[in-house]
């Protein structure tokens, strides 16, 4: 019979079904594929008998071994035509990555060495290196191809080392135990631990407290604490000295097969591109302008429409290891290759797929600013649905949406998607929404965005897990965003920002945002700040701040393009008083209605200064609990009213217990008040225009 996903199964057809042993053992392993199938119109049981045969087709193409089909000899079914592997021949995609953390070397010397982990064969001449911070004294990472291999534990490459290397590591001097029975954490200012350490040793070396030994990293959460696998010395120790280990990289360059991936998706719309398991490397950095010039440029997805590419299981790594350098004052001509840089693309899906830009390996010139080193980029591009996308360890943005080229008349995005990203560990930002109108974002999250996060290469302002910034005018306003659900933290600058009044219509419903004690990374004070578009809506939300980094309604003066934010049902939890900053430095009324919030100081810090909603339209049905234990000697207002318009319907309380020194809230030029109360009133005066 003719293998085709649309035959029909009649009478006189012959199906043989003895793969379905080893189906049954495959199907445990093979892999999401993402592949859509029509089903001929035909009785029930050839339907059934049609489904056996394509999930045979399809775990087959997973590499499944054993399975057959009746009347064809060779090992696999000729493929659909819409499903469409890397790896088939004509591409030739390999991703063969693998990493080990022994590399060494020295200084002017092509030859490294491995002692026990890379473990080298003659399979890997020609394969490409990184070695961390071998390729000079700044810390950048050796890129070099593979010439020969000595033995198992010596390969010679086609570049020098540019430094010294017995296998790289991050040198720490300020080690904290937090926890050391049953969990150890251990947590560090200066270098805060990143997810790529998990697998790597750590090795405690000395400080007060501390027991030396070799532990693993068995995990990293979002504040860069890390699990250990033993004991290293008594709880709360600070101080501690040690090491982790870097990873190495060897792989074969997938550059050019990939590239042709794209180049052929663009030209076979309703296509589904699969990258099978494994990591993908792209060997290649990018030389845009100067003498030494490469050519090399980002893969760009011209005008696709209507493809799926699916990797689930699947990364590409796109080498890191190069120096930024100030080519033309502040700006360099090396950058990083993206993997995906759709350009006119409509109704693509990009889904299941991690996107590692390597930028710990690379280092960068003083001053040296961002350059167009993203992990996916959309330009001129309309429903476009980014799902299950793991991006990280980018130059600059995780991800862009939007990017704007002159040469397309400035044409914005259009009803993009994102479900289930997750953007981390970048240079500058995790998501840039650039030009765009019309983003529909679920449960995206983000985490350690901007300098402590990237290695020696530092972070680019903004350093935010969000920033809507349209440069220029487009064809279209930027707005109708939409973030539900997700996770934002640890950014050394903020969560989400806004130019002012540049954007029409952006909600946020259900978000959490955590700036709470634990994301403390040596950063000085500052706003938590949400943006405000035109119109804004911030709701059932919650807000973790901290002491010098609080919550800031949108720019604290006069935006005439500003017609209303309204912020309501969202929790705040507080670690001391002046952490809600919603004032205005230019003395304007603006129209922010703040409304049903729950608003929680817990004293886990004592500042002087107060909660200010100031010169707001609205604060009404807010319920406020104040520690004392937040109480600032002396201080008594705590919540300032100052030229707001309407202050109704809250409720205070307190555990105060100081009867000489309440807390009170000022209603200064409050236009109308009422039904305002106190829960504790000997301990918290509520006395709307009273002294």
């Amino acid at each position: 019979m003719t293998w085709s996903p649309n035959a029909s199964l009649g009478g006189s057809d012959k199906v043989d079904l003895t793969g379905f042993e080893s189906l049954c053992r495959c199907a445990g392993r093979s892999v999401r594929r993402g592949a859509e199938f029509r089903l001929s119109s035909a009785p029930m049981l050839a339907i059934i008998l049609q489904l056996m045969l394509l999930a045979v087709a399809l775990l087959k193409s997973a590499g499944c071994a054993g399975l057959t089909s009746a009347g064809n000899s060779s090992p696999t079914p000729p493929p659909s035509s819409n499903l469409v592997s890397v790896k088939d021949a004509r591409f030739g995609a390999k991703g063969d990555l693998r990493t080990c953390e022994d590399m060494q070397t020295t200084i002017g010397s092509t030859t490294v060495t491995s002692p026990a982990e890379c473990q080298f064969t003659q399979a890997d001449v020609n394969k490409w290196v990184q070695v961390p911070k071998a390729g000079d004294d700044f810390g950048t990472g050796l890129s070099a191809q593979i010439v020969s291999v000595q033995d198992a534990q010596h390969v010679t490459l086609s570049a020098a080392a540019g430094a010294t290397v017995g296998s790289a590591q991050i040198i720490y001097d300020d080690l904290i135990i937090k926890t050391s029975s049953y969990t150890v954490i251990v947590s560090s200012v200066q270098h805060p631990f990143t997810p790529d350490l998990v697998g790597a040793h750590l090795t405690i070396t000395g400080g007060t407290g501390f027991t030396p030994a070799t532990v693993t990293i068995q995990s990293v959460d979002y504040a860069g604490l890390a699990t250990v696998s033993a004991a290293i010395g008594t709880q709360g120790s600070a101080g501690g000295t040690g090491t982790a280990t870097l990873w190495g990289t060897i792989a074969t360059g997938d550059y050019a097969a990939l590239s042709e991936v794209a180049t052929f998706a663009c030209k076979h719309p309703n296509s589904t591109i699969l990258y099978p398991p494994g990591t993908y490397y792209i060997e290649s950095y990018r030389i845009d302008a100067g003498g030494a010039a490469n050519h090399v440029r980002d893969i760009t997805w011209t005008n696709c429409h209507d493809i799926t590419i699916s990797g689930y299981g699947a990364a590409i790594s796109s080498n890191g290891s190069f120096r930024r350098t100030a080519d033309n004052g502040v700006y360099s001509y090396e950058n990083s290759v993206s993997p995906f840089r759709f350009v006119g693309a409509a109704s693509v899906v990009v889904q299941g797929i991690e996107l590692n830009g390597n930028v710990d390996k690379m280092t960068r010139g003083v001053n040296v600013v961002e350059g167009q080193d993203y992990g996916l980029i959309t330009t001129n591009s309309q429903n476009v649905m980014i799902r299950d996308v793991n991006s990280h360890h980018w130059p600059t943005d995780g991800l862009i949406l939007g990017l704007l080229s002159a040469t397309l008349t400035n044409a914005a995005d259009r009803n993009d998607q994102i479900d289930s990203v997750w953007s981390h560990n970048n240079g500058r930002m995790g998501l840039t929404l650039s030009n765009i109108n019309g983003l529909n974002s679920v449960n995206y999250r983000c985490s350690q965005i901007g300098a402590p996060f990237t290695g020696g290469y530092g972070g680019h302002p903004p350093q935010d897990c969000v920033d809507i910034e349209p440069p220029i005018a487009a064809d279209v306003k930027t707005g109708n965003i939409l973030f539900s659900g997700g996770y934002m933290t640890s950014a050394f600058g903020g969560t989400l920002a806004v130019t002012a009044g540049c954007c029409s219509d952006l909600t946020v419903d259900g978000v959490v945002f955590d700036d709470g004690p634990n994301m403390n990374f040596g950063r000085g004070g500052g706003a938590f700040a949400i943006g405000f578009a035109a119109r804004t809506v911030i709701k059932n939300s919650t807000f973790y701040t901290q002491k010098l980094h609080g919550f800031g309604c949108g720019q604290p003066y006069f935006v005439a393009a500003l017609e209303r934010a309204d912020i309501v049902g969202n929790r705040f939890i507080l670690q001391s008083i002046p952490e809600i900053l919603c004032g205005s430095n230019d003395g304007s009324l603006r129209p922010i209605h703040f409304v049903g919030n729950h608003i929680i100081v817990k004293g886990g810090a004592v500042q002087n200064g107060v909660i200010n909603l100031s010169h707001m339209e609205e604060v009404a049905g807010n319920d406020f609990f104040i520690s004392g234990s937040a109480k600032f000697p002396n201080l008594q207002t705590a919540i300032s009213y100052d030229s707001t318009q309407s202050v109704h319907d809250n409720t205070y309380n307190t555990d105060l217990t100081n009867a000489s020194s309440p807390y009170t809230v000022s209603y200064t030029n409050v236009r109308l008040w009422r039904n305002e109360l106190s829960l504790n009133p000997t301990y918290f005066v509520v006395i709307p225009n009273g002294p």
